[in-house]
């Protein structure tokens, strides 16, 4: 397994463990509550690194369940405070984003991305 697989495995794992309907790779039927993990932009980067090493970014963008409501806003608060408790160990660094709406299967969501940033050692294949 590359090193770039292995993390975006870990990552997944660490939530799926911890309760989450996470997925790195889109599900055909999203059914949120839910936790992706996908590549940010920039996927890879040089800066900040230390010799031999790269920057991973990933984005993991936490979606709360049906509605645009003020429940729903707290379930999101809810949901990132629990991401963000799995996943600090994982990560070097992370920020959160402004929530706002995402549509699937024609249904409005709340959701937030939080982007992260970790150092690793790229394998020669």
């Amino acid at each position: 397994m590359s090193a770039l697989v292995a993390k975006r495995t870990e990552l997944k794992d660490a939530l799926t463990a911890a309760g989450y309907f996470a997925f790195s790779t889109v599900p055909e039927i999203a059914q949120p509550p839910m936790v992706y993990v996908a590549p940010a932009e920039p996927y890879i980067s040089l800066e900040g690194a230390a010799f031999g090493g790269v920057i991973v970014h990933h984005q993991i963008v936490v979606v709360a369940g049906p509605g645009v409501n003020e429940q729903r806003a707290d379930e999101l608060d809810g949901l990132v405070e629990g991401v963000l408790f799995v996943i600090a160990d994982l990560v070097g660094l992370f920020e959160v984003g402004r929530p706002g709406s995402i549509e699937l299967s024609g249904q409005a969501y709340i959701a937030v991305a939080i982007t992260t940033q970790t150092e690793i050692q790229l394998e020669a294949s």
